[in-house]
């Protein structure tokens, strides 16, 4: 898995071929600018506490609606992460990511 996710007994791999959808995010940083953090900070170990959690969530959402009749696996993906970082917020959870 190129990208995991924990939060208490949440779990989340965004694997290698999921990447474009953070790549895409980032090319519009003003539209979807926790998308491209995650983006910059895929790397690093980052942090993301619920309440940017529940900003990912929106920008997930508004990444699906702006792309029209978006490739289904995008669709895909993006419905399996929406649970992840909804339940992170509802949760008042902090995420903690690790990549390879």
């Amino acid at each position: 898995m190129a990208f995991d996710m924990y939060a208490d007994n949440l779990r989340l791999s965004i694997n290698h071929s999921e990447e474009y959808i953070l790549q895409s995010a980032s090319q519009s940083p003003e539209k979807y600018p926790e998308l491209t953090k995650v983006w910059d900070e895929f790397y690093d170990g980052s942090v993301i506490d619920h309440d940017r959690s529940n900003r990912i969530v929106h920008e997930l959402i508004a990444l699906l609606a702006s792309s029209g009749d978006p490739d289904p696996s995008m669709s895909y993906s993006i419905q399996k992460f929406l649970p992840f970082f909804s339940k992170a917020y509802t949760r008042a959870l902090t995420i903690e990511c690790k990549s390879d």
